[in-house]
């Protein structure tokens, strides 16, 4: 390396760094191809299956509200609503595991 002159030292050193910079934006282009293909599945199933699964547990809290409500007071209709809220929650647990596989 002590035979190379000064001039060929700094263009090998300006050479490195080139390459080295060029490296570096090939694995961020890299990096942020594979990150927009993540965020791509994570919208398309996860964060639908969040506000799904927020749906389902909200419609067994009602569920839970109605029956209560046909036990306490005695109304049969509370029975009804309380049917309907059970197919609610099951279609929303079943949106849930559909869009999970």
């Amino acid at each position: 390396m002590s035979k190379l002159g000064i001039l060929t030292k700094i263009r090998l050193a300006i050479g490195i760094l080139g390459l080295g910079y060029v490296l570096l934006v090939g694995l961020v282009q890299f990096t942020a191809t594979e990150t927009q293909k993540h965020m791509r599945i994570s919208s398309a199933s996860l964060f639908p299956a969040a506000l799904n699964s927020q749906e389902a547990e909200a419609g067994f809290e009602r569920l839970r509200k109605h029956y209560s409500d046909a036990v306490l007071i005695q109304d049969k209709s509370a029975l009804q609503q309380a049917e309907e809220s059970e197919q609610a929650v099951a279609a929303a647990l079943g949106t849930v595991r559909e869009s999970m596989q």
